[in-house]
């Protein structure tokens, strides 16, 4: 039930290794640069004078992270050929072909989002543990942080589970209307959050996170059934769907 999806999926990444690469890297830097406006916020809270501009940090966490389950650096994601030419689209009609299942062509879907998901986050997160200063951890304990990278990490599948259904389920122009549109409504809802509350975002949740551990529970379970939700949708739509 798993040998064929995976193998489909480690077939597709031996082709799409260059981007990958890029794209890791690219999060890789991400992180490094994250940890120093993480750090600097982290001297507000211990210090608790003034205010501190957290929009950029928000937006990295908030609307970049979900992104952490494509390979955003791909050529589907960086050129305009992709609204008339529908990669995604051509690359289902081709599986279409073989002798696969729709339940093990979605399977592998998923599964190819969850390995780039994982793979992308643990190079962001691990780059801002290593790149964040001894300092940063007498403010925020190793506990309190780890929750905190679980919250996220809850987060980002929660939302960036529906790109699969968006990239394999619907097409080129969909994908691109959909990523200006999602990202749009997130960096509005945080310059929102940052003008009417007395806290960014990324520091409520830190806040939160000091007061209780049922938020990480909460957002984790949601991320599983984003993930689980929009695999049987995204199975039930390429069973309807003609991709040739």
């Amino acid at each position: 039930m798993w040998k064929e999806p995976l193998t489909l999926v480690i077939n597709e990444l031996k082709i799409l290794w260059k981007p990958y690469i890029a794209t890791l890297l690219f999060t890789i830097m991400l992180g490094i640069f994250s940890s120093t406006m993480l750090s600097h916020l982290a001297e507000f809270l211990a210090e608790g004078e003034g205010s501190y501009n957290s929009v950029s940090l928000d937006i990295i966490f908030g609307m970049l992270t979900p992104w952490f389950t494509t390979i955003f650096l791909s050529s589907p994601y960086l050129s305009f050929k992709t609204v008339k030419e529908d990669p995604f689209g051509k690359r289902m009609a081709l599986y279409r072909t073989m002798p696969i299942s729709m339940k093990l062509l979605a399977r592998s879907r998923m599964l190819l989002m969850l390995a780039t998901f994982i793979t992308l986050s643990l190079a962001f997160y691990l780059a801002m543990m290593i790149s964040l200063p001894a300092s940063f951890y007498h403010i925020v304990p190793s506990e309190l942080f780890t929750a905190f990278i679980l919250f996220w990490f809850g987060y980002s599948l929660a939302i960036g589970s529906l790109n699969v259904f968006i990239e394999y389920g619907t097409n080129g122009k969909v994908l691109y209307i959909f990523s200006f549109l999602c990202g749009f409504i997130i960096a509005i809802l945080i310059i929102l959050f940052n003008i009417l509350g007395d806290a960014g975002v990324v520091e409520t949740v830190i806040i939160m996170l000091q007061q209780s551990r049922w938020p990480v529970v909460i957002m984790l379970l949601l991320g599983i059934i984003s993930y689980t939700t929009w695999e049987n949708l995204l199975r039930s739509r390429l069973n309807k769907r003609d991709y040739l």
